[in-house]
């Protein structure tokens, strides 16, 4: 049962002879002297050449030679092997020519006439090199992988040591690959409040109003902000809130989209149109100091606001007369006290004596009214500082924390409500905040930071 492997173009290949002997054409010579010289190889039309790895005579059957071709001298269409004694008196000269093919069959079993089989013994497999799938020509390997599509993915077949460490961060979320984003570019330019997109970006005016802008890298890499306008003859998008470290130009960023909602209802009822753009709202409770001095615009609260026929219910300027009393009982005291003014002892005497000047000269009601529009309107008062606010206080002191709470920036975070001082960076007032999804749960504020 005779063994051989076809031949593969350009992979070296070993196969085995035997010699006939000169002196008796009908057997095979044994123990051939095979000297360097006596074999050649030629591949297509090259000219023969010595082989690389001399043919051997196989120790254990003396009548076979053992012959090894390179890769090298398997390059070719045709590979001719040439055998001539240079002694001229062992063996007969003895060429074969191999056709090797570019593809390959390592294993198969081919039936004869006789009933035995022809068999190629190596590994027991079936090698095939694919050129073509279905009659298209596959991808190159990559990496010695065959580049696929994957068509389905078994369940839990990604497992989290699958994942390789930075192999999900925030450059891949903001790649087209990735989160898809309305554009990503670097920034022509930056500034506090506003980020210059690249050149390509739209023409149009408010074309990307609403969106979000995240810096992907470079100067104020990881910010994100909301854009409130955008000019398209500029290419300057303005943001909310300003940037913590503005971009420039080495800026790289992803526009991505947001959902925005329209409140039409709120809890099954249709709220109030804004005011000025303002939530028309009913304040529930006011916390401490929160209408500060520096709140009540000047002459917020004066004469006007303080309506003579409100004070004419009790007292009437005009005759300083109490109104809520009888004018009989007033003249009753009045007639006593004027009786008794030089009566030693008397509540007119004291009077008269214990004033030491007239009393035209003290103060009239239209002088105090106006040191209390002074005192309203004109004096200035400087906002709380970082405290915690007292549940007893001044009215002055809670009108500060009112007025601070609604002119100073604030915060509100998942776990903490944050009130700032004058300039925008201290925690002057803080206050602990949760969410269970079902009731929102403020702290009392206390003091910062």
């Amino acid at each position: 049962m005779p063994s051989f492997v076809p031949p593969k173009k350009g992979v070296a290949y070993t196969f085995y002879v035997s010699l006939v002997s000169q002196a008796d054409t009908k057997v095979f010579q044994a123990n051939p002297t095979i000297a360097a010289g006596d074999v050649k190889v030629a591949t297509d039309d090259g000219a023969p050449a010595n082989l690389t790895t001399l043919p051997v005579v196989d120790a254990d059957f003396p009548k076979r030679v053992k012959v090894d071709l390179s890769a090298t001298e398997m390059n070719g269409d045709n590979v001719t092997t040439i055998f001539s004694d240079a002694a001229g008196a062992e063996w007969c000269d003895l060429t074969i020519n191999l056709q090797p093919s570019a593809r390959q069959i390592d294993d198969l079993a081919f039936p004869t006439t006789s009933g035995r089989s022809l068999t190629i013994e190596t590994d027991g497999m079936a090698h095939a090199d694919v050129k073509e799938w279905l009659g298209v020509a596959p991808n190159a390997l990559v990496t010695g992988r065959v580049d696929a599509s994957v068509g389905a993915v078994a369940a839990n077949a990604i497992t989290a040591a699958g994942i390789a460490d930075g192999a999900i961060d925030r450059a891949t979320l903001a790649a087209d690959t990735g989160l898809q984003t309305i554009r990503s570019n670097t920034a022509a330019a930056g500034a506090v409040g506003s980020i210059t997109l690249d050149a390509g970006a739209s023409a149009a005016d408010d074309f990307y109003n609403d969106l979000i802008v995240l810096l992907t890298g470079g100067t104020g890499v990881g910010q994100a902000r909301l854009i409130s306008d955008y000019v398209g003859a500029t290419k300057v998008a303005s943001v909310v809130p300003d940037w913590v470290t503005a971009p420039d130009a080495t800026t790289t960023f992803a526009l991505l989209p947001q959902g925005r909602v329209d409140v039409g209802q709120w809890v099954d009822a249709v709220p109030n149109a804004l005011v000025t753009g303002r939530v028309d709202a009913s304040v529930g409770a006011m916390a401490a100091n929160v209408v500060t001095a520096a709140a009540i615009a000047t002459d917020a609260i004066g004469s006007d606001e303080f309506a003579q026929a409100a004070a004419d219910k009790v007292w009437t300027s005009a005759t300083r007369t109490l109104t809520a009393f009888s004018t009989a009982l007033a003249v009753s005291v009045w007639d006593v006290l004027e009786a008794a003014i030089a009566v030693a002892s008397s509540i007119g005497l004291k009077v008269k004596n214990n004033l030491d000047a007239a009393i035209t000269s003290r103060a009239t009601p239209a002088q105090v009214n106006a040191e209390v529009v002074d005192a309203l309107s004109v004096d200035t008062y400087a906002e709380p500082g970082q405290s915690a606010p007292g549940a007893t206080i001044s009215l002055a002191a809670k009108i500060g924390f009112l007025f601070k709470a609604w002119r100073n920036r604030t915060t509100q975070t998942n776990s903490q409500y944050s009130l700032y001082g004058d300039d925008a960076l201290t925690v002057d007032q803080k206050a602990t905040f949760s969410d269970d999804g079902t009731t929102a749960d403020r702290g009392e504020v206390a003091s910062g930071p």
